[in-house]
């Protein structure tokens, strides 16, 4: 088996169809590879959509769960794989067409742990919003190196639909998502940092479609603290397992920088939680003021957080403002 491709699916019957046949109808033979679809404890009618497409394709899979989220559902997927490479697919998403022999192809020829490709950005409707090219920014390495260079240069993608994987890699390293939401950015620089072998390649191999449930999910209050919970889950492993003091002061200073965003982000939906964020980030010893070279930032963050609050909203909102 070449690839296993999982996607979680759970209430998806408005757009699992076009999800499955996309991945169904590609440039590899269907017996050299698996789409493993974690049904997980769809109440609508998803799963009854997904036995009639495996009924045409026989290499649909479909693993039926009670309801445990997107975690639990992935780490199934990863237990049950077969196939060499891995691809994670979201049921609202989509891949391109006959991009699998190319991922395949690419993965074998440089023995790759991790594969690195470009997406397309879609509204709700499937109106094409923007082509993301990883080689417009201009810290991506354009040759084979670790995943610690994409560390150290801040070049790490954000999701793990825009990668593939090598199984016996993701295995090996015993590497799964944790049961949180914003799961992917947890999980994506650990996947780096033991990575030997990256590469990006210039194709675009997915299509992700931004729908209101997804938008709204992520920024629920409580979101703002699972974010917390992310970084605090990132920054543990790195203080257990991360040596190279380049790779420790980079990522240090990444998760400074997503925290900052996450605070941010609050604002933005008008939620007035930033005291208990900055409690929540203080008990874990995570601050979001490490990669700013102000020092008011962190004299502020430390000794008076509600004069940070207001600081960083009247900046945030003054520089909103200049642009619109």
């Amino acid at each position: 088996m070449l690839i296993s491709i999982i996607i979680p699916a759970y209430n998806a019957e408005k757009y699992i169809q076009q999800c499955i046949i996309s991945l169904a109808r590609q440039d590899l033979p269907q017996d050299n590879y698996e789409i493993l679809v974690v049904n997980d404890g769809s109440t609508d009618s998803t799963l009854s959509i997904l036995e009639r497409l495996s009924k045409e394709y026989p290499n649909i899979h479909i693993l039926t769960t009670k309801n445990q989220g997107v975690s639990a559902a992935r780490n199934l997927g990863i237990k049950t794989a077969q196939g060499k490479t891995l691809l994670f697919v979201d049921a609202d998403d989509y891949m391109a067409e006959n991009v699998l022999s190319t991922i395949h192809h690419t993965m074998e020829a440089d023995q790759l742990d991790l594969l690195v490709f470009n997406y397309c950005y879609h509204d709700k409707q499937g109106k094409i919003l923007r082509e993301f090219d990883w080689r417009e920014r201009n810290n991506m390495p354009v040759e084979i190196v670790s995943g610690q260079v994409y560390i150290q240069v801040n070049a790490l993608p954000s999701t793990v639909w825009t990668l593939a994987y090598r199984t016996s890699f993701i295995k090996k390293k015993e590497l799964h998502f944790i049961p949180i939401r914003h799961e992917d950015e947890e999980f994506i620089p650990r996947c780096f940092y033991f990575a030997n072998q990256v590469k990006h390649i210039n194709l675009t191999a997915y299509h992700y479609i931004q729908s209101e449930t997804s938008f709204i999910q992520n920024y629920k209050e409580t979101g703002f603290f699972d974010y917390i919970k992310a970084m605090d889950s990132l920054q543990q492993f790195a203080s257990k397992y991360i040596k190279e003091i380049p790779t420790q002061q980079a990522l240090a200073k990444q998760i400074s920088s997503k925290l900052l965003m996450n605070l941010r982000n609050s604002f933005l939906f008008e939620s007035t939680i930033q005291s208990e964020m900055i409690k929540q980030m203080k008990l874990k010893h995570l601050n979001p003021t490490l990669h700013k070279n102000k020092r008011i930032y962190n004299f502020l963050y430390t000794y008076f957080p509600s004069l940070f609050i207001m600081y960083f909203r009247h900046r945030y909102t003054r520089h909103r403002s200049k642009y619109q």
